[in-house]
């Protein structure tokens, strides 16, 4: 039986079982910018800076949870002029391959539409642009020298039907 999973905006109360998540992510899970990873968490994201960031109402975090356990998060903006941004996305090791990511994302699209927003935009590397091809983004632009001069992919999704 597949576990229910409910995804929820987190908030400062979160802090301790998201830090950990997201520290993981930036040192392991994304190898391009792994090292450098201590540059993004002695700098933007450190914990203090996540703590007021989770509090922010522009930026918006919802965390998918599985039981009391959070599975898996995705990081955005509350648009701007009717534009989406996600940010990061992650799900926990264990939990990949369950369709958390899709929901995570599907759950931040309706997010933006209840934001009015028509469009969402991300960057990704390489190991990530066939997931969100697959939920119907398409790239718009490669920057071949983006930050750190790595090559990224721009994608986008219109909502509006």
């Amino acid at each position: 039986m597949e576990q229910e999973i409910v995804i929820r905006r987190l908030g400062a109360q979160d802090l301790d079982e998201f830090y950990p998540i997201f520290e993981e992510m930036l040192k392991v899970d994304i190898p391009e910018i792994a090292s450098k990873s201590d540059f993004f968490l002695s700098h933007d994201y450190t914990r203090q800076n996540i703590q007021s960031n989770l509090l922010f109402p522009k930026i918006a975090i919802f965390g998918a949870f599985a039981g009391e356990k959070l599975a898996g998060f995705i990081w955005g903006n509350s648009t701007y002029a009717g534009l989406g941004f996600i940010s990061w996305l992650k799900v926990v090791k264990e939990l990949q391959n369950k369709g958390i990511g899709s929901k995570l994302v599907a759950y931040y699209e309706d997010f933006v539409i209840s934001k009015n927003g028509h469009v969402v935009e991300l960057y990704c590397f390489e190991n990530m642009k066939s997931f969100y091809q697959k939920l119907n983004y398409e790239i718009i632009g490669i920057r071949e020298k983006g930050y750190f001069k790595l090559k990224q992919y721009i994608l986008n999704k219109y909502l509006d039907s």
